[in-house]
């Protein structure tokens, strides 16, 4: 007979000398960031007050390619993730370790205090962003009325800007930034040369412009994936028509200078048709640009100057949106059928399963009297009857035959 023998202490002891403590958890980690590759040494992260809702929000600052705009990249929560962070550099100031000094380190026989693992995969990527946006609450409330505006200069604007003031007057040090803002403002606003200063004013339609610019250039190619499929393919689905009919037939529909196909797919007695609307690629680009331009205006423009900007956007003056509006109608108007349609149909369903159950009551009313008639009838009877009915009766005439009449006797012949 085999039996487990225990661990020996001996064992039991070099396994707890092996085993290494965890450190305590960091109350204030570290952030794993992807940082420019041409960054300045005396670049930093700044906080500025975002230009749309007025947040502090946290910016890298380069003297020499200006401002970048951290973007987080978080894992899903159903599949939590972690970073192991290792740190490549020696105290001797090499510039890596070596592979077997590296290896050493993962199996836990080397260390160092400066590697890690984060709690969470999150990631900060820093792209490049636009000062103009930083700009833009000063520029507007220079810009009420038309007839109030007043050209100013780059450095006046940054006076105007509370929150943002001291550190963008410590970006303007930097002549290369300093060149940029300016070249930037000379993009949405009209200009003049006051002697050897340049004076600014803003130019809302400029602005649209420019803004439209970029919503151009984001939306090639298409927009990113939950974008696309929330405000793109989804406003532009076809709707589904749901009708019960007898007979299953395919019809044409043709509105105006759209035309589209109803396609039954489904069995006989119900009927699903898929209206397809005539679509091309030019209504896709025209709804991407929309989307792009209003997440560009809703996550960098003030909110006063959003309701400005949205009234030359509906003008369609500067980039026409109406094939996509007459579109988007269309298929407005087939959603509200479908609706109308849908509706009824279960109405009408609804009332046959109505008649369907005052049938099935009536008829369970019907059983249930015909099964009290019978109970009462059993119950009424003699016990002499009931054992009558027990009695085998196979090959035994019935009562009622002997007094049938007999049938006429033939006449003899003689």
């Amino acid at each position: 007979m085999r039996t487990r023998s225990k661990p020996s202490e001996k064992g039991l002891q070099e396994a707890t000398v092996s085993g290494s403590t965890l450190a305590a958890p960091d109350e204030n980690p570290g952030k794993l960031c992807i940082l420019p590759k041409e960054l300045s040494q005396e670049a930093r992260i700044v906080a500025l007050c975002d230009p749309a809702s007025h947040v502090a929000v946290r910016y890298l600052y380069c003297p020499d390619n200006g401002f970048y705009e951290f973007i987080k990249v978080s894992s899903s929560g159903s599949s939590p993730k972690s970073w192991l962070v290792i740190d490549n550099r020696t105290a001797a100031g090499d510039a890596n370790r070596t592979q077997e000094t590296t290896h050493q380190q993962l199996e836990g026989s080397a260390s160092n205090q400066n590697d890690y693992v984060t709690a969470s995969a999150d990631l900060l990527i820093a792209t490049p962003y636009d000062a103009l946006f930083f700009l833009l609450p000063a520029l507007h409330e220079k810009s009420k009325m038309p007839e109030d505006k007043l050209y100013l200069s780059l450095d006046d604007y940054v006076d105007e800007l509370d929150g943002n003031s001291k550190t963008l007057r410590m970006a303007l040090q930097s002549s290369t930034v300093k060149a940029a803002l300016e070249k930037r403002l000379h993009a949405v606003c009209d200009v003049v040369d006051a002697g050897e200063e340049r004076m600014f004013r803003l130019s809302q339609q400029k602005l649209l412009q420019e803004l439209l610019s970029k919503a151009q250039k984001m939306s090639e190619g298409g927009l990113p994936t939950s974008m696309e499929h929330q405000f793109v393919q989804q406003p532009l689905e076809s709707p589904i028509f749901n009708i019960n009919r007898e007979e299953n037939t395919a019809t044409d529909i043709s509105e105006g200078k759209t035309t589209g196909k109803a396609q039954n797919i489904a069995g006989e007695g119900d009927s699903v048709q898929h209206v397809n609307i005539a679509m091309n690629e030019e209504v896709q680009r025209l709804l991407r640009i929309r989307v792009a331009l209003r997440f560009i205006i809703k996550s960098c423009v003030p909110p006063a100057l959003q309701t400005q900007l949205q009234t030359l956007i509906a003008s369609n003056k500067y980039l026409d949106f109406g094939r996509l509006d007459e579109h988007l109608g269309k298929l407005e108007s087939i959603r509200s059928e479908a609706l109308a349609l849908r509706s009824m149909s279960e109405n009408i369903s609804r009332k046959r399963g109505l008649d369907n159950d005052d049938e099935a009551v009536e008829a369970r009313a019907e059983k249930k009297r015909k099964q009290a008639e019978e109970e009462r009838l059993k119950k009424s009877e003699s016990r002499s009857v009931k054992q009558l009915k027990k009695v085998d009766t196979s090959g035994m005439k019935k009562l009622s035959s002997f007094f049938t009449k007999s049938a006429p006797k033939k006449a003899s012949s003689e």
